[in-house]
């Protein structure tokens, strides 16, 4: 069999909803040379027999199955089959422009990269609204150079691209010399990967354009799920820390590392829907492994890290406020009609003040927080506290 040039690989599981739109658009796409992998994990709907109907239509198409283990595992079980120069994984909700392989080829093949980055929208499944996703690729970060690594953006590295593998084209030979592969896990197993990837890269360009079209907002997502594994971000967090550490590139990668960490603790801690989950977090925080990620340490406040400093001020408020509410709660607790019941006024007395207080179903956020936003004060000397909820 001839080699192809680009290994798609595109995990599946009960997305028989979007499948073919999905499918749909890879194989449009303006570059044929291309092999799709498709890793039936488990799925209990009819993405499998949607799957076989185009393996049977398009040569290019293959159908593996296995047992429902995750995102993760469904990766790395394609790329251990892939057999192209490149591999792109493609999540199977999302579409695709139909310039999307040819487009990143060309930019590997002529800057010989090990990865290229490119942008994308996000595409509202409700509503059908597409909107700018700046964070999928941070042109303002990209360096004024058409290939660059580590060593040039060391303190804003993690930043410049998402997290997610999906908005990136790899090189066959870069995985396999580094051996990077997944993390199982329910949720977050691609941050180890992507940002593992991006430390350990030589050579990364980037193709300005927006050519993927992410879904959001639909139901049964991992994302909208994530309550349910809270601590899937920590471990991937963890992974990612002791790579750094092992390969020697922590020290010079040290303020991304602390400026991605505590910026993904908040964005989980705003974004996980349930508040035993949120209390999870910061428990975890204070625990092994997890305690030893060095997220405390405030850098300077020079231009490079006051980010950095303003996302640690907000999660040491974070931490600060979890430890008062373990004091509080070991106090005694009086029964809650007595705990708030005050001295009613004697005959003839009058009452200053009445204070209304509309109630619905809030009993699990009652005296919870943590209430916390930072700001730079007009002169910029030092960060002020305000008051605002933080999820």
């Amino acid at each position: 069999m001839n080699t192809p040039m680009v290994s798609v690989i595109f995990p599946v599981y009960n997305v028989e909803r979007y499948l073919r739109q999905s499918i749909d658009s890879i194989l449009s796409q303006t570059l044929t040379d291309f092999e799709v992998i498709c890793v039936n994990d488990g799925s209990t709907d009819c993405s499998r027999t949607i799957l076989e109907e185009y393996a049977q239509k398009d040569a290019r198409i293959s159908v593996l199955n296995q047992e429902n283990h995750g995102l993760g595992a469904a990766r790395d079980r394609g790329l251990a089959a892939a057999r192209g120069a490149y591999m792109i994984f493609l999540d199977s909700d999302d579409f695709f422009a139909p310039e999307l392989l040819e487009q990143t080829v060309r930019a590997a093949r002529e800057q010989n990269a090990d990865i290229v980055l490119f942008g994308g929208v996000r595409y509202d499944d409700k509503t059908q609204k597409v909107t700018k996703a700046k964070d999928f690729l941070r042109r303002d970060l990209l360096p004024k150079k058409p290939v660059f690594s580590r060593t040039d953006v060391p303190d804003t590295l993690f930043a410049i691209t998402s997290p997610s593998v999906w908005c990136k084209l790899y090189a066959r030979r870069f995985l396999l010399e580094t051996g990077l592969q997944f993390q199982t896990l329910f949720n977050a197993e691609d941050v180890y990967f992507t940002l593992s990837s991006m430390a350990l890269a030589e050579r990364i360009t980037a193709v300005d354009a927006d050519l993927i079209s992410y879904r959001v907002n639909r139901p049964h997502s991992l994302e909208r799920d994530k309550h349910t594994s809270p601590l899937c971000f920590l471990e991937a967090l963890n992974a990612l820390y002791q790579e750094l550490r092992q390969r020697g590139l922590f020290e010079l990668l040290q303020t991304s590392f602390r400026h991605f960490g505590c910026s993904a603790i908040l964005h989980n801690l705003k974004t996980v829907r349930v508040d035993e989950a949120r209390l999870q977090i910061l428990e975890a925080l204070d625990r092994e492994p997890y305690c030893q990620l060095p997220l405390r340490e405030i850098p300077g406040t020079d231009d490079n890290n006051k980010m950095v400093h303003r996302y640690s001020l907000q999660l040491s408020a974070a931490r600060d406020w979890y430890h008062q509410s373990e004091r509080i709660s070991l106090l005694p607790q009086q029964d809650d009609g007595e705990k708030y019941r005050g001295t009613p006024p004697t005959e003839g007395e009058s009452i200053q003040v009445s204070v209304i207080i509309p109630v619905y179903n809030t009993a699990p956020l009652a005296g919870r927080g943590p209430w916390l936003h930072c700001k730079p004060d007009p002169a910029g000397h030092r960060d002020h506290l305000h008051r605002r909820r933080l999820y």
